[in-house]
């Protein structure tokens, strides 16, 4: 998703830094999406318990 936006962006590395304030709102709207339903999946997969996230966010 990052990566169409930027052609630069590592999209095959198993670690990335996202600034946030530099993504486009096409781009944050498709990541919100997509961590949504990962987490509906999660939570179903586990029986309705909250799933271990991890999400680091440096300002």
């Amino acid at each position: 998703m990052v990566s169409e936006g930027n052609p630069q962006f590592p999209a095959g590395a198993p670690e990335v830094e996202l600034d946030i304030d530099l993504q486009t709102d096409v781009t944050l709207w498709r990541l919100n999406v997509f961590v949504q339903e990962a987490l509906k999946a999660a939570n179903k997969s586990t029986g309705g318990q909250t799933p271990k996230t991890t999400i680091m966010v440096e300002r």
